[in-house]
């Protein structure tokens, strides 16, 4: 079975923005570039630093770490509704979350 790799909305702008100065994007790819344009200018590079870091600390999997640096939030209801049905949380784990995605904010 193939690994599966979970790319964070920022993660794919910047591929869709490297990939338009090689080749003609499809009008879906122009629009969806033109979508995440809009959305928050974090650098990939720093989302993938707060994903590793939400991995090792909060200790959850790849596809939830992305998810909350998708979402990024700001208040612990928001990470409960993230958390409520993937898995148990303490509310410990919130704290950290908040924590670290405040450090990228």
């Amino acid at each position: 079975m193939a690994e599966v790799h979970y790319y964070t909305v920022h993660e794919v702008k910047t591929i869709l923005e490297e990939e338009s100065k090689q080749r003609e994007l499809s009008q879906l790819a122009k629009s969806t570039l033109t979508y995440l344009q809009k959305l928050n200018t974090i650098k990939s590079k720093e989302i993938r630093k707060m994903v590793n870091e939400l991995m090792e600390v909060v200790n959850i999997d790849e596809k939830l770490a992305v998810k909350i640096a998708d979402v990024m939030p700001q208040f612990p209801e928001e990470v409960r509704a993230i958390f409520q049905k993937i898995r148990n949380y303490k509310d410990d784990d919130i704290e950290k979350v908040l924590s670290i995605v405040k450090k990228y904010l």
